[in-house]
């Protein structure tokens, strides 16, 4: 059924692409953009399987000769489609479509996609589907496409195809503003805890609710730290250090900025990311404290921006 959908939350983004697949009205090209780690490739891959296999266009019922099928698929599917599909969606069977001859896939992982990559992906989209109606194709993590690559894409955006409906995953806005501008965006946001907690019973994980509170709404760190103690214990560790520091006198705030300090800036914007996720979450019940998000937001802005180190510390360590 297109009202069904197996992903977990994201009910507004879900409920405007169940109406799209309803009444046939589907975008050319989407921007699901949003936090790493809270199912917007999910919803991607259900959204494909749904265009491709929940019409009368699937793969199943054309009349389509199957040899040629197979062999289109051994011919184009299997190397573009970069990486798996998650555990849920494999018993959703959504791992067929990544057999299926009008589906693609790029997904690099964190690596910056170059405009080689871009352009051999972008040359498959450009045949007609060879099954049914619509041919698929989804650019993972579309934040680290450079330049040229976007640049590339952007030719491809600016002349859609009535066949094809491409979807881009973003994790961060760093994308070209004419290549969103092309796009329908749909914005997703972290899940809340009940989402989490619904996610869990369907997957048979017992967690404990320090977990759910470190999961900061993503499934994927909810998994991480469900599976790993040893991660589990230093995301512990590291939001108690943010904790105390409010605790200091003004000498030992001193000594905390010389400690910190030491640390690589890469180290430390993974760790002002987390201490900005616990604090975002603990506005509900401390609404007084919006000020440290502020504070937490313009020490990673001044590391962004290459500023002083010491002095971006100065000002998160006495303000907090």
């Amino acid at each position: 059924m297109i009202d069904y959908w197996q992903t977990f939350g994201h009910h507004q983004a879900k409920k405007i692409l169940g109406k799209q697949l309803q009444n046939d009205t589907l975008s050319q090209s989407y921007l699901f953009l949003g936090p790493e780690g809270i199912g917007k490739k999910m919803l991607a891959l259900e959204l494909a399987k749904k265009i491709l296999y929940g019409s009368a266009g699937s793969a199943e019922s054309s009349d389509i000769d199957k040899d040629r099928v197979n062999l289109l698929r051994s011919t184009f599917s299997a190397p573009t489609a970069v990486g798996a599909p998650s555990p849920r969606l494999e018993r959703g069977n959504i791992e067929k479509l990544y057999s299926h001859p009008d589906f693609l896939m790029l997904d690099l992982g964190a690596e910056e996609i170059p405009v080689a990559s871009a352009l051999d992906f972008l040359s498959k989209i450009a045949f007609k589907p060879f099954v049914g109606a619509k041919k698929v194709a989804i650019i993972n993590n579309a934040e680290n496409l450079n330049l040229q690559s976007g640049n590339a894409l952007l030719k491809t955006l600016e002349e859609p195809s009535e066949s094809s409906v491409i979807i881009l995953v973003a994790n961060s806005r760093q994308i070209l503003p004419t290549i969103m501008s092309r796009c329908q965006v749909l914005n997703f946001s972290p899940l809340d805890n009940e989402t989490l907690t619904q996610f869990a019973q369907a997957e048979n994980l017992k967690i404990s609710p320090e977990i759910l509170a470190l999961s900061f709404g993503k499934i994927s760190r909810l998994k991480k730290l469900h599976s790993d103690e040893a991660y589990l214990l230093s995301q512990k560790m590291l939001v108690e250090e943010y904790r105390q520091i409010a605790k200091l006198s003004r000498g030992e705030r001193l000594l905390k900025i010389s400690e910190l300090a030491e640390k690589e800036t890469d180290e430390l914007v993974r760790d002002f990311i987390a201490w900005l996720n616990w604090q975002a979450g603990e506005l509900f019940s401390q609404p007084k404290e919006f000020y440290r998000l502020q504070v937490l937001t313009d020490a990673l802005a001044g590391l962004a921006a290459n500023f002083n180190k010491k002095l971006v510390l100065q000002k998160l360590v006495l303000k907090i």
